[in-house]
């Protein structure tokens, strides 16, 4: 009996093949009379195609405050050091064959008399352990063109922190007016292992997936015929010499 491993860079059509266009990933202008109501915030989300979001969101150290057209919240903490409860959150996730490379995030905020007077943005690519680009408590734009967020390939969530508030309690408000987060989405080419056993009565192989974008019920749809294996498009793979 002779045996062959032979690996596979096959491109599935499960997978989406166009790269977004859009330069906007996902926005939402937040609009209501009270958006803090939920937690998270989802409605008016526009966002790009192949991935998800979560909506904004609130961290539990923080007690929601109505006001219309802004995401709102109070009970930021009075202390000199970042509170790890006390923040906004925005969760981006890519679909299956996708990644997504950021470019910015932007956003327009407000400030109570009484508001927090310290804010970072954070990602969970490090665990919010460091903060990104210079946050503000009137908004800005902060710039995502660093390398670890490029072709990011699994869910990413984004925290805003604020601390070192005047008051703790219903004064000290820091609002959301509106946000995006600015990028392209592109295409993944997964791949799987195709596993080659063969002897002269009964050949036979299996499939297998060997990366995060590969999937093995797609390479189970090549079929054995006498040539070699075919995909139901008829791309054909024939073994070495030797092997049939």
């Amino acid at each position: 009996m002779k045996r062959s491993v032979v690996l596979f860079g096959v491109l599935f059509s499960l997978c989406s093949l166009v790269l977004s266009s859009q330069d906007v990933l996902w926005s939402n202008p937040i609009n209501g009379a009270s958006p803090n109501s939920a937690n998270p915030f989802f409605a008016e989300s526009v966002k790009a195609a192949n991935i998800t979001v979560s909506g904004i969101g609130r961290g539990s150290g923080l007690t929601n405050r109505t006001l219309a057209n802004a995401y709102s919240a109070s009970s930021w903490t009075t202390s000199t050091t970042r509170n790890t409860s006390d923040y906004f959150y925005f969760t981006l996730s890519p679909s299956s064959c996708s990644s997504i490379s950021f470019t910015s995030f932007q956003y327009n905020s407000t400030v109570s008399a009484n508001g927090p007077r310290f804010f970072e943005l954070r990602s969970s690519l490090d665990n919010y352990g460091s903060a990104i680009g210079t946050a503000v408590g009137t908004g800005t734009t902060i710039s995502l063109t660093a390398s670890n967020f490029q072709n990011v390939a699994q869910s990413i969530t984004f925290r805003l922190y604020g601390w070192n508030s005047i008051s703790s309690g219903s004064s000290g408000l820091f609002s959301i007016s509106d946000f995006s987060f600015n990028g392209t989405v592109n295409a993944t080419s997964p791949f799987n292992l195709l596993t080659e056993t063969f002897n002269t009565t009964n050949p036979a192989w299996t499939a297998t997936n060997t990366s995060s974008g590969g999937d093995a019920a797609a390479a189970a749809a090549w079929t054995y015929r006498a040539t070699g294996y075919q995909n139901p498009g008829g791309t054909t793979y024939t073994p070495g010499t030797g092997f049939i």
